[in-house]
């Protein structure tokens, strides 16, 4: 497999919406489709958020802690 196989267009895609960050309102994450949730940082302020593509909300999010 070459690695030009495994390269996406996003152009090619239909983007259902942007969802903002409840921090900063700078950045964004593009939905494609997407279903469920995720945690991820924001790539401008870096703080963790929940992005619910369900909704197309983006909710302020806390770190969850492991107990061993």
């Amino acid at each position: 497999m070459d690695i030009e196989d495994m390269i996406v267009d996003l152009n090619d895609l239909t983007q259902d919406g942007v969802i903002e960050c409840p921090y900063c309102h700078k950045g964004k994450t593009y939905t494609y489709s997407a279903k469920g949730k995720e945690s991820s940082n924001c790539h401008i302020c870096r703080r963790l958020v929940l992005w619910d593509f369900d909704q197309m909300k983006a909710y302020k999010a806390k770190a969850k802690k492991y107990v061993s």
